[in-house]
């Protein structure tokens, strides 16, 4: 059986299905990407130019 012997409510539901499932799987991709991006960019960064997780200010 393919899609189109479906009724067309059911086709209609399948196309946003698989719009919803494509949509969530490249969003879930491209935030590994933006992720992995940040990760290289703070162990590329030297160690005396990172922000201070604990600022001065708090050492008092």
């Amino acid at each position: 059986m393919t899609i189109g012997e479906l009724p067309l409510a059911a086709q209609i539901g399948v196309a946003i299905v698989t719009a919803f499932v494509w949509f969530a799987g490249t969003c879930f991709v491209y935030g590994i990407y933006l992720g992995a991006r940040e990760v290289i960019a703070y162990m590329r960064t030297p160690r005396h130019l990172r922000a201070s997780r604990f600022p001065e200010k708090f050492h008092e």
